[in-house]
């Protein structure tokens, strides 16, 4: 008994599947976008190859990591000031009847 849940143990090696299996998925999913273009013959301005996205990556490399941190600013920019907003506000209809009246209304619609 005691063996037979070793053996289980040791064949269920959570980190060996999870990474094959995410190879896999990842394989797929770039076998499945190279079949679209193949199948679609859209213009590559529209949807590149997997293999002319590959290049440009290694060839702009440095100038793709530059926007990329400029797009990141502006997310974190833009959580911050979400969460702002939505401490205001949440403080704003805690203490006051009349936001509570005009603003719950649209929050649950919204909800």
């Amino acid at each position: 008994m005691l063996r037979d849940c070793q053996s289980l143990k040791n064949s269920m090696n959570p980190g060996d599947s999870g990474a094959r299996n995410a190879a896999v998925a990842a394989a797929l999913m770039v076998a499945i976008w190279q079949g679209v273009v193949t199948i679609s013959r859209l213009l590559e301005f529209i949807l590149p190859p997997p293999v002319s996205v590959l290049d440009e990556l290694r060839t702009n490399r440095l100038h793709i990591i530059e926007h990329s941190g400029v797009r990141l600013s502006e997310v974190l920019l833009g959580i911050f000031a979400g969460t702002v907003l939505g401490i205001c506000t949440a403080v704003h209809l805690a203490y006051s009847v009349t936001a509570r009246a005009y603003i719950r209304p649209i929050l649950v619609f919204f909800r």
